[in-house]
């Protein structure tokens, strides 16, 4: 029997998220930022060797581009190898790829690392599709990992998906050849797993990170049902045993929540109730035999944070999973969201244990990695809960409360004594923007005099920038 813990709450006490602010923030201290961790630091490692490394031994390289396209994969490297703090990084790896693109690279894996990045900046989504086509035919052909030859098909058809899916809203029925064209690159990024399979010294998390990206092309392209029916026994054929419990684990409960549909709680049909404890007790046994297996693997524990939150057993059997999961990797910034995410006052917690665990993140000091953000985190979810309930709009009046700005400023400020060797720039903007929300007027103020004309894209628009700019000159006015 599932227990019927999920409380989305119709109204709950107000008073529970003034007292929140009651307790004082916690601050950081002036420790030095400890390293990055071992598992941080393992990731980032591989990724050189298959993304950097690569280039110079398989790329197609030329005086014109190589080091706008060494620029460009060092710093993906940099941001999707290892959790940094430098948010925003994105932006210095689409102009680095732009830059070796626009003098004539055609190296498969700087095209994949601009398709990417163009996803974010771009303001094409059909040369966005084509990209990414581009990329994926590109590093089927080439000598580079079987991961990137996998994964870059699996981007690939979740963009023709999406195209077919939105054809076929508009003209009631849908296209066989763009479904077909989506499906075809599912079926070759499924077969390049056995080219990974191969492949010596992979991470299990990259198996992982694979079946994740082919669950979001099945699921645009035929539902959650398909994923586990269809697209999973041919990932127990070429993953290791251990990914393939761990993808099993992620797909079954995407399909249970699937079951149980989107509705509050007492809206769930008694049915969907009963396929979705089923489909969750099948998770729950494959992620029990995967962490038999290995109980190195992070992403085994963050998946059983998941299916903690669909049976409701208890806040205990989260925090034992969440444990695990930061004794493995303290700088996982997945698994410290999934428990906030389980700590909102529609599931089992409420505001102080989110500010509270937001405040033990930031005292950690991690701040070469993104768990300090839980505190930025928390704020933000808990400003859809200011008139009684959940509600999916934010309330820029929750930004004005008493303790809102102490704490954020603690955070940026964080960031901004760690990051010696990057730029900061996209963490200044963030404490701007975020300062006038707040109505600081006066940090405000002195943080645009340290930006000057530097305005994050990222962060707002020109226009939004430069009001800010003014209100917080005029004190507000």
């Amino acid at each position: 029997m599932i227990c019927h813990r999920f409380r989305l709450v119709a109204a709950w006490m107000v008073t529970g998220l003034v007292a929140a602010f009651a307790a004082p923030p916690l601050y950081a201290g002036e420790a030095p930022v400890p390293p990055m961790s071992q598992a941080s630091a393992g990731h980032q490692k591989w990724l050189e060797k298959v993304m950097l490394k690569a280039y110079d031994e398989v790329g197609h390289r030329d005086p014109k581009w190589d080091e706008a396209a060494r620029e460009a994969l060092r710093f993906s490297v940099d941001l999707w190898g290892a959790p940094r703090s430098r948010l925003g990084g994105d932006w210095t790896v689409f102009q680095a790829a732009q830059r070796a693109i626009d003098a004539g690279c055609d190296d498969p894996m700087v095209r994949y690392v601009y398709a990417r990045t163009y996803h974010t900046y771009g303001d094409d989504e059909q040369k966005c599709r084509e990209l990414h086509n581009q990329a994926a035919d590109g590093l089927a052909h080439s000598f580079y990992s079987g991961y990137y030859k996998s994964l870059a098909q699996f981007r690939a058809a979740q963009g023709q998906l999406e195209l077919a899916n939105e054809h076929g809203r508009a003209a009631g029925k849908y296209d066989p050849a763009e479904l077909n064209a989506g499906l075809k690159h599912v079926s070759l990024g499924i077969g390049m797993m056995g080219l990974l399979a191969r492949e010596t010294d992979v991470p299990v998390g990259q198996w992982i990170d694979l079946g994740n990206a082919l669950q979001d092309a099945m699921v645009i392209g035929g539902g959650a049902e398909q994923s586990v029916e269809w697209a999973l026994p041919e990932i127990e054929k070429r993953a290791p045993k251990v990914a393939a419990l761990a993808i099993k684990g992620e797909f079954y409960t995407h399909w249970a929540w699937d079951a149980r549909g989107a509705a509050f709680a007492n809206k769930v049909t008694d049915q969907g109730w009963k396929l979705m404890a089923e489909r969750l007790q099948v998770a729950e046994a494959a992620l029990d035999e995967a962490w038999k297996l290995d109980p190195t693997c992070v992403e085994i524990p963050i998946r059983m944070i998941n299916v903690e939150l669909g049976q409701g057993k208890g806040r205990d059997r989260m925090e034992l999973w969440f444990k695990r999961a930061m004794e493995i990797d303290p700088d996982n910034l997945i698994a410290c969201n999934a428990k906030l995410y389980y700590l909102e006052p529609k599931w089992y917690g409420s505001p102080r244990d989110m500010l509270q665990f937001g405040r033990e993140c930031l005292q950690t000091g991690r701040f070469n990695s993104q768990v300090p953000l839980m505190l930025e985190n928390a704020h933000d979810a808990l400003s859809h809960y200011t008139h009684g309930g959940y509600s999916p709009q934010w309330d820029p009046e929750y930004y004005k409360r008493p303790g809102v700005w102490a704490d954020l400023k603690a955070v940026y400020d964080g960031y901004l004594a760690a990051d010696k060797d990057a730029n900061p720039n996209h963490f200044r903007n963030r404490y701007a923007r975020t300062a006038c929300l707040c109505g600081a007027w006066d940090d405000a103020a002195k943080m645009f005099a340290t930006i000057g004309d530097r305005v994050d894209r990222t962060v707002w628009s020109k226009e939004d920038f430069e009001a800010a700019r003014k209100a917080a000159a005029n004190g507000g006015k």
